[in-house]
């Protein structure tokens, strides 16, 4: 079961999760994947990561096993060097070499002591390169030599790239170990993920690394750090697998989809999963538990994995009658009522540990370190002269072999489960001894122990001496330890929480972790309250700017805490402050805006607002914005808006107000071009104006130049205004048909709001549409609906980009159904919806369904109208509404060149109506030119029904001119030519471009097949040619005939008999067909002679024929083979054929 941190240390069993199967499914696939693993504390993540990490040790399956906040790092290189890793060869040869070099500089810059620190920094600035030798040793000339001098060994000169580029080449050897497939495990996001990481290591755009030669380190965390591994390694099949959360897709550095595996959740355990851990962990002399027994159970520990360990730890000793007395149990649970589950962990802990350690109280202790228990701590926590022989390290084994602490890489390293601290933390608490004196002389000890391992010095530092690196780790540890053994703080800072204190402290994000170090030495002799007051000082100075301006000083006090975060919107907040400032119009128009107040309220606020500020033109402007927006009463709303602008004639906000209202409510252009304009009079720089402005002459005016001028203008203000940089690059991409310059502006746009739904499904359209750039267009339509999830125009286009592009269909319905449940009257959206319910799913009524509510929402769409003309036409045979659907569609648009050509199809063949069929194939080609199918269809119209090929010909030409990959197209041109033409060359050279454009194309495998079959005679390349159309249509029933005919010509009558069957078990419904199989029969099998003579004879009285087609092959071998009547075989064949002499055949 997925309980402790490893599982190769104790003896339960474990329940399989689906997670190991999902693991492991992954790596059969053989791609790169993102998996997240995501489930409550104490669920089983990290053990799931462990046993990931033996599966791969077992399978020879490179991999790492990251768990950052444990190994305590300042920098990526240190994560590196001590990473855990199996089966990662080079990885490890390159990791060697840096240590060994590193620990042999050290030992010779030894003597030059803290001047001469960090050996690993030393070598990567280079100071082996002459011409930087002067500027790297700086001070340190000394030790600067023996750099020098180490870089000249020649078995270092061999490994510069190496020392000087550590990250960059032990990622490089991952990446050759990892060739095959890779692993790459990170517990946990929650925690890992926020943990700075220094590195001068830079990922490219392009997924490449490098690592500049001069370049101070920078800053980056560890989901960031993961986003470059990412981009650098997902070329290979590497599965990174994320334990705690599941990382949003922008935090990967915007990975295509494809690349993120479905989340596993790691679930609670059922009552059956209970049951048999319970089964197979109890000793043997324990009664098995009935299952009234498992549901109390599962009712204490709520399913809890590692609960359920702790539990059954601690009735292994207890030996229970399962006699449970939830009575008994449930106070406990109810003390601790921020998370039951501490406490029914701390009880179980408290009884498990009194069962190892009679009357232990000192168990909490192993809670006072934050991240870890080294060995050399056990002393300091539980010290000799006090605990005797159970002390020390011994003490902390005994802990470790019953499961309260336990290890993983470093076995120097004791770790603490999150519900185990907070459940000790708790009951230190409740029992006062948590900041008791022991405690603070503990943490003392602990903070000269992380001290000395950071190497801070025993008191605050000479400001001129070197100092640990500012963002060292450790001391961050060795300040909060100082800070809680500061008996004094309590008394110096009255008031002050110590812990909240502490949070304010360690959480500042302007001071560094020396300077946090330096200030907890400082604090017992500074002035009470110094610190809390620097650390306040820039609130203090925002609350000092506004307090005259009512709203932004509420606002900093909401800041600081001192008011509800929601203040502006919370009616008992508002109403207090109204106790104290009774005449405050701002406080009672934020009533006004509480929409929780019944309208009626809220209108007597405003009143109210307005009564004691008559004049005051945002009162009168949001007064107005209420009567128009919730009232509809809009007589009011425009006098209140002439008020306000009368109040304040240069107000711009409100001048675009009534702009908008005027545009939008009254629809009188003119006032509202003139409100514009003097808004942008009064503020030429108030880029929401300027945008709408823009808008307002884009769509209204149609004058595209001003609306460019305004556009410019707005994002010259503010070139970080999402909306207006949106609405330019849907200007420029829409109107002018500057694609580089909308795209320059798109990406503008979402760096300005990465979560601005509109411009990113815009943009993912253009990358889509016009750069044919599918990754992007995925990555961008994703990002969109996470911005907004219900925003139906990006649910509808990337469910048009999965069904398309991707071909996954099941994400393509979800989408599609997303998208109409946003918005079921989205016309294009359920039109979209029924095409995919047609010709995807083939659910035809579901489609119909969708198809009505299209047109139902919008009469005069003419697409929607064209596609249901089409499904009723092809799939429900009604002639009657097809043709009224489709006299709908070109009504709507008499220039849609998809419409007129399917209406020319439904015209030529269903209702025979030939001239009407050429209008409209002439209408659609007027429409456009270059629409190839169209093209396509007209020409075998031409050629077929009116017998003038030199104007198919002509068209043919067009329609591979128009689309030279249209498979259909080059088809019907290759059997023109082959047909009519018989250049025999042309045709072939067609076929072989129709299959390089479409190679599942199994209409046009058949047909070359058939050409080589019957003009070139080869027949193993014909061969291979029908297999491959077999394979992706079966029961194709031509084919299966046409390779029959080839095999028998061969000599193979067995297969060339299966064949005959396979195709008569098709029903084939073509006469032609039909003739040909009984031919065959007749010819080859005696046996058939009868039957095949008689069914020839009534099929060729009906008329039916196989035009041209050539038999002469079955004939010759019918010869062979002794066939007793040639003669009629060969009259059968004429007859058949339609010819009395040998000709060529037709390939159709």
């Amino acid at each position: 079961m997925p309980i402790a941190r490893n599982p190769a240390q104790h003896n339960y069993h474990w329940i399989p999760r689906e997670a190991e199967t999902e693991f492991q499914n992954l790596l059969k696939d053989g791609k790169a994947y993102v998996l997240p693993l995501v489930g409550v504390g104490g669920a089983g993540k990290t053990s799931l990561l462990r046993r990931f990490f033996s599966y791969c040790e077992r399978n020879e399956i490179p991999a790492l096993y990251i768990d950052l906040p444990r190994l305590i790092v300042s920098g990526a290189l240190d994560m590196w060097l001590r990473v855990e890793t199996v089966h990662t060869k080079a990885f490890d040869e390159h990791r060697k070499k840096l240590n060994t070099s590193y620990e042999t500089l050290s030992a010779m810059l030894q003597p030059y002591g803290d001047n001469a620190s960090g050996a690993a920094e030393l070598l990567q600035k280079g100071v082996g390169k002459d011409e930087n030798y002067g500027l790297a040793v700086g001070a340190i000339r000394d030790a600067g030599k023996l750099v020098y001098e180490f870089w000249q060994r020649r078995e270092n000169q061999q490994q510069q790239e190496l020392l000087q580029k550590p990250e960059e080449t032990l990622l490089r050897a991952l990446a050759k170990d990892f060739q095959k497939h890779g692993v790459i495990l990170i517990d946990t996001l929650e925690q890992a993920g926020k943990q700075n990481l220094s590195t001068r290591l830079r990922f490219r755009d392009d997924g490449e690394l490098e690592t500049p030669a001069a370049e101070h380190p920078r800053t980056a965390n560890l989901i960031e750090y993961c986003a470059g591994m990412a981009h650098f390694l997902f070329d290979k099949p590497v599965i990174m697998v994320l334990a705690g959360r599941p990382p949003a897709i922008r935090e990967l550095g915007a990975l295509p989809l494809d690349y993120f595996a479905p989340t596993v959740d790691v679930p609670a355990f059922t009552a059956d999963e209970i049951r048999t851990y319970l089964e197979s962990s109890l000793p043997r002399q324990i009664t098995p538990p009935q299952d009234s027994d498992i549901s109390k159970l599962q009712q204490l520990t709520l399913g809890n994995p590692f609960l359920l360990e702790r539990v059954v730890r601690l009735l292994a000793d207890w030996q229970p009658t399962w006699e449970w007395k939830v009575e008994q149990w449930q106070p406990l649970l109810n003390s601790f009522q921020q998370d039951e589950r501490h406490g029914l962990l701390l009880y179980v802990t408290q009884r498990l540990l009194t069962h190892v350690l009679p009357d232990d109280r000192a168990f909490w202790r192993l809670a006072l370190p934050r991240q870890y228990i080294h060995r050399d701590m056990a002393e300091l926590l539980f010290p000799k002269d006090e605990f005797g022989e159970q002390s020390g390290l011994q003490r902390l084994k005994t802990y470790e072999e019953k499961g309260t602490v336990y290890r993983e890489q470093d076995p120097d390293r004791y770790f603490l489960h999150d519900e185990t601290r907070a459940a000790f933390t708790a009951w230190a608490k409740r029992e006062k001894i948590w900041l008791d004196k022991t405690a603070l002389e503990i943490h003392a000890n602990l903070a000269a122990w992380f001290d000395q391992q950071s190497g801070w010095p025993d008191k605050y530092p000479d400001p001129k001496a070197k100092t640990p690196e500012n963002d060292n780790a450790l001391l961050l540890e060795g300040a909060y330890h100082t800070f809680m053994a500061d008996f004094g703080f309590e008394q110096r800072e009255q008031g002050q929480d110590k812990e909240e204190f502490w949070k304010m402290l360690a959480g500042s994000l302007y001071r560094s972790n020396a300077w946090k170090r330096q200030r907890v030495d400082l604090l017992p002799n500074e002035e009470p309250r110094k610190t809390s007051e620097l650390l306040k000082a820039d609130w203090d100075y925002c609350s000092a700017r506004f307090q005259n301006h009512t709203t932004q000083y509420l606002t900093q006090k909401a800041s600081r805490g001192d008011l509800p975060a929601d203040w502006q919107d919370n009616e008992s907040t508002l109403r207090e402050l109204l106790k104290t400032t009774p005449d405050d119009p701002e406080v009672w128009g934020l009533m006004a805006e509480v929409d929780s107040l019944p309208t009626d309220e809220r209108e007597q606020h405003h009143r109210k607002a307005l009564e004691l500020a008559p004049n005051n033109p945002n009162r009168l402007g949001r007064f107005a914005k209420f009567m128009g927006i919730k009232l509809n009463n809009y007589d009011e709303a425009e006098y209140l808006l002439q008020r306000s602008i009368e109040a304040d004639p240069k107000n711009a906000y409100w001048l675009h107000d009534f702009a908008l209202f005027m545009e939008t409510i009254r629809k009188d252009f003119n006032r509202a071009e003139a409100l514009y304009q003097q808004a942008i009079d009064a503020d030429p720089s108030h880029v929401r104006n300027l945008g709408n402005f823009a808008i307002f002459m884009e769509t209204i005016r149609k004058d595209f130049d001003r609306a460019e001028t305004l556009y410019q203008q707005a994002i010259d203000a503010d070139p970080n205004h999402a909306r207006n940089l949106g609405w330019f690059a849907n200007f420029m991409y829409s109107t002018r048909k500057d694609f580089d310059r909308a795209e320059t502006l798109y990406q503008q746009a979402i760096d300005a709001d990465p979560k601005h739904a509109n411009n990113l499904g815009n943009f993912a359209i253009l990358m889509e549409d016009t750069r044919k750039d599918f990754d992007r267009a995925e990555t961008l339509y994703q990002q969109a609906i996470d911005a907004d999830p219900k925003h139906a125009r990006n649910l509808g286009n990337f469910a048009i980009l999965m069904e398309d592009t991707r071909k996954d269909f099941d994400c393509a319905e979800t989408l599609y159904q997303r998208a109409i449940d946003a918005d079921p009257k989205h016309a294009r959206n359920l039109g979209n919806f029924a095409d995919f319910m047609k010709t995807i799913r083939k659910d035809f009524d579901r489609a119909e369904a969708l198809y009505q509510q299209a047109i139902d929402a919008d009469l005069n769409h003419a697409n929607n109208l064209g596609n249901f003309a089409d499904f009723m036409a092809n799939i429900r045979k009604n002639f009657d509404r097809a043709e009224a659907l489709y006299q709908q569609a070109i009504d709507a648009d008499p220039n849609d060149a998809y419409n007129l050509g399917n209406f020319a199809v439904f015209m030529q063949n269903t209702r025979k109506d030939f001239d009407r069929a050429e209008t409209l194939y002439q209408q659609a080609i007027n429409a456009d030119p270059n629409h190839a199918r169209n093209l396509g269809n007209f020409a075998t119209f031409m050629e077929n029904i009116r017998k003038n090929f030199d104007r198919a010909e002509s068209l043919y030409q067009q329609a591979i001119d128009a689309d030279p990959s249209h498979a259909n197209n080059l088809g019907n041109f290759a059997a023109f030519m082959q047909n009519i033409c018989k250049d025999s060359d042309r045709a072939e050279s067609l076929l072989q471009q129709a299959i390089d454009a479409d190679p599942n194309h199994a209409r046009n495998l058949g047909w070359f097949a058939v050409f080589l079959h019957l003009y070139r005679k080869d027949y193993p390349q014909a061969q291979q040619l029908y297999h491959r159309a077999l394979e992706i249509v079966p029961d194709y029933a031509n084919v299966m005939a046409n390779l029959a005919q080839l095999y028998l010509i061969e000599g193979d009558k067995t297969q060339g008999k299966t064949l005959i069957d396979q195709a008569f078990a098709t029903n084939p419904e073509a006469a032609d067909l039909k003739l040909e199989l009984w031919f065959y029969r007749l010819a080859h099998f005696p046996q058939d002679y009868p039957q095949a003579q008689a069914e020839i004879m009534a099929l060729l009285e009906t008329g039916a024929r196989s035009e041209g087609w050539d038999f002469s092959g079955n004939i010759a071998q019918a010869e062979k083979d002794g066939h007793q009547n040639i003669a009629l075989l060969r009259t059968l064949a004429d007859t058949i054929s339609g010819r009395t002499s040998e000709t060529q055949a037709s390939i159709l």
